[in-house]
């Protein structure tokens, strides 16, 4: 495990991650670059230009792995490729198909090609990532997602990863960088901000986890799902830390919209999961 060390100035860095909350209640959070999906790479030009035969096989695919049907978009993409030729997109969408049914090795295999790609390196080290935490290995987990935030430094799904793996390995500084980074992207989006609760429980401030939590409106089971990650990855042992002076953000008046994903991988036939402490997948 990583030596944890205590923020020289906790209080500073909490108020700057606090801005992003306040700002996103004033309605100024249109004003920020959305983070792209690390599912959903911008395909290249190149392939905007498949007939449109091609480009409603792949819209369809596209929407079968939105809605969790991996075994179905396997099925529309073999049937592509006995129709057109496959691409770096197509391959990608079947390694991601593949790490969703829990066929790693063989999603673990196109990725490393992928990997090559310029225009997929990012995504493809996202997805190995993945893998490597899936097979508990969260060191070499942490090492691909560097990999990919340093080729797509502003991808909220990658910085969500890269600190929830730091958190997993222990290496809190780390953790506290890439999910501050999201936190400030995604002022709104609730699995960033979980795992930001669950690192301020791990660097005793659990006054800070609590603002985040009452701000978010959340219930008691996704409070719970919170304390039992930091229970989970609390492997040493933090000085607790002057909780900072800064207001908690006003509650939010009515309801959020939950984002979705699924916290491990899965054989694809489970619904999603609202928005908890985890990876995004």
């Amino acid at each position: 495990m990583n030596a944890i060390h205590s923020d020289p100035h906790p209080g500073l860095a909490w108020r700057a991650l606090l801005g992003a909350l306040v700002l996103s209640l004033a309605g100024c959070s249109s004003l920020q670059q959305p983070a792209r999906s690390a599912e959903r790479p911008v395909p290249p030009a190149v392939e905007a230009k498949a007939p449109d035969e091609a480009r409603l096989y792949l819209e369809l695919i596209h929407k079968m792995q939105a809605g969790g049907q991996y075994y179905a978009s396997l099925a529309y993409l073999d049937k592509y490729d006995t129709q057109f030729q496959a691409s770096a997109q197509t391959r990608f969408l079947r390694a991601t198909a593949l790490r969703k049914v829990g066929r790693l090795d063989e999603a673990g295999q196109i990725y490393d090609k992928l990997a090559q790609v310029a225009d997929y390196a990012a995504q493809a080290h996202n997805g190995l990532g993945l893998i490597c935490a899936e097979n508990g290995d969260y060191a070499q987990a942490k090492a691909h997602f560097q990999a990919a935030a340093a080729k797509d430094p502003t991808n909220l799904d990658i910085l969500n990863n890269l600190g929830y793996a730091a958190l997993a390995s222990g290496d809190l500084e780390a953790a506290q960088i890439a999910l501050y980074k999201g936190g400030q992207l995604g002022p709104k989006d609730r699995r960033v901000w979980s795992n930001i609760a669950v690192l301020e429980i791990l660097r005793g401030r659990p006054r800070n986890a609590e603002r985040i939590m009452d701000h978010f409106q959340l219930d008691r089971d996704r409070r719970a799902a919170i304390q039992r990650e930091a229970a989970r990855w609390s492997t040493a042992q933090v000085p607790p830390e002057t909780a900072p002076t800064a207001q908690a953000p006003a509650p939010r008046r009515g309801g959020t919209s939950a984002v979705l994903l699924q916290p491990r991988v899965t054989h694809a036939l489970v619904p999603h999961a609202p928005a908890a402490p985890g990876w995004a997948q």
